[in-house]
């Protein structure tokens, strides 16, 4: 179900004409973990507001790298770097993102 929601977001992307035909692919399950990882990264800096910026980047960085290498222990699962690439993107700009409301916030 998840490749064939996937595969018809392609053929409607690349039917538009904006893109060369394969040049863009979606992967919903990568978008799913960004903005997964983006409400992570947003709600826990509010949590944790009160700790160190650099301890709270080193928890969403544990907790993008260990979500991978549990996947070493799954059948069918394996690491990849760019998966926790994606993660950690998400999470920084739930980070900062968080940040920007705190001050704005603090401002007002």
């Amino acid at each position: 179900m998840k490749f064939q929601i996937t595969d018809y977001a392609n053929e409607l992307i690349n039917s538009l004409g904006v893109v060369s035909e394969g040049y863009f692919t979606l992967d919903l399950a990568k978008i799913g973990h960004f903005f997964f990882f983006f409400l992570f990264g947003l709600v826990f800096s509010f949590l944790q507001k009160d700790e160190s910026e650099t301890m709270v980047i080193i928890n969403i960085v544990l907790l993008a790298g260990s979500t991978e290498i549990l996947q070493l222990f799954i059948d069918g699962r394996s690491f990849l770097l760019w998966d926790v690439i994606i993660d950690l993107n998400g999470a920084f700009y739930g980070f900062i993102l968080s940040k920007l409301l705190l001050s704005i916030r603090r401002e007002i």
